[in-house]
């Protein structure tokens, strides 16, 4: 695919019509329709915006294989799930923490002992498959 079906693609994805994106990038409706029929490119200004708006980088917005791969991820957020499991987690052991330290003995410090060292195991885990597939994206 090309910045042209890129661009066409992010566009729809985030429910804009050519005239909502011009607007937003202070350009023509005219200038959004050359750059989806692949008869013009923006300005590198123009090109930074386009990322910022549509959360993706330069790389990415003008490289062919990231559609692909977007167009597979379900349109979800992988960092909004990952900022949600966090959160129920933390939550979640703070409210066992609470629990047991309230019972004032040596077994709320072994689970919090616990709690920790299984939260610190979970994100080496995740940085490691995180990097992982970012390796092998970039080859």
């Amino acid at each position: 695919m090309t910045f042209s079906d890129n661009l066409r693609t992010l566009r729809s994805n985030k429910r804009l019509t050519q005239e909502e994106l011009a607007e937003l990038l202070d350009v023509s409706r005219q200038a959004v329709s050359k750059w989806e029929s692949g008869n013009g490119y923006p300005e590198m200004d123009t090109l930074i915006k386009l990322s910022e708006l549509f959360d993706v980088s330069l790389d990415k917005l003008v490289k062919t294989q990231f559609i692909e791969d977007l167009s597979t991820s379900n349109d979800k957020n992988p960092k909004d799930d990952n900022r949600k499991k966090l959160i129920i987690l933390a939550v979640f052991s703070f409210i066992i923490f609470a629990t047991t330290m309230s019972s004032n003995n040596d077994t709320g410090w072994i689970i919090l002992i616990s709690l920790v060292s299984f939260i610190t195991f979970q994100m080496l885990v995740f940085r490691v498959v995180k990097n992982t597939k970012s390796n092998l994206h970039s080859k």
